[in-house]
């Protein structure tokens, strides 16, 4: 279940296991596209992964699809670019 996952990728992301905390999120966003907090997520596990084009990649997917968010998810991105999200 979501809470079952919730917690899982907040362990495995506290200990550096990034790539099973995406894979988690990833399968969130597939079946909850319309989950603007999902896209959130996944960016920020990639983020926190290095893996910074998939982060950014994401975000843009998801502004396409939250166009109503986009002013912050460009905030968000502009902040990666620059080496200055915090997460």
């Amino acid at each position: 279940d979501i809470y079952s996952d919730s917690e899982l990728i907040r362990a495995y992301s506290a200990v550096g296991e990034y790539d099973k905390a995406i894979t988690l999120l990833e399968n969130r966003v597939e079946l909850q596209q319309n989950n603007i907090q999902a896209w959130a997520s996944l960016a920020a596990a990639y983020y926190e992964a290095g893996r910074i084009s998939e982060a950014i990649e994401t975000l843009e997917q998801a502004k396409e699809r939250f166009p109503q968010a986009a002013t912050q998810i460009d905030g968000f991105i502009a902040d990666i670019r620059a080496g200055e999200l915090s997460i």
